[in-house]
């Protein structure tokens, strides 16, 4: 059975993915407080510290990047340390798929949400909420 490793399955986005890999992979979560997710079995780590993640990835066959540090996603390139730090937790592994043409598409529902002042200006007379770059072609 595949290994999966997923980082931030504690999460929005992460939760349901877990829910839905649950018993057609052996799943695995990367996490910085204890706690039991159904169908997955938690490992402690850090994306911040980079703590636990060479442990929380050996083995695994796929890892999925969902994860977020929690700081001001405002911010441009917040988690770049974060994913700087899992990809060196894998490094052989990390450059043998990027030599095979494999790419890092980190997933996130961070900003699905948007923040207030951002959906006040997006939302229309029509009460449609206009995407971002319907703002900027104004």
């Amino acid at each position: 059975m595949t290994e999966i490793l997923v980082t931030g399955g504690t999460g929005v986005l992460g939760r349901r993915l877990v829910g839905r890999l649950a018993g057609a992979a052996d799943v695995r979560v990367l996490s910085r407080g204890a706690g039991e997710i159904a169908g997955a079995r938690v490992l402690r780590g850090d994306l911040e510290t980079g703590e636990g993640l060479r442990a929380a990835a050996d083995g695994a066959g796929v890892i999925v990047h969902a994860a977020s540090t929690g700081t001001d996603i405002r911010k441009p390139g917040h988690d770049i340390g974060a994913t700087r730090r899992l990809l060196e937790a894998i490094p052989g592994r990390a450059m043998a798929a990027y030599r095979a043409g494999h790419h890092l598409a980190p997933a996130g529902a961070t900003g699905v949400r948007g923040f207030a002042e951002d959906l006040r200006e997006r939302i229309g007379s029509d009460g449609v909420l206009r995407p971002p770059y319907d703002l900027r072609r104004r």
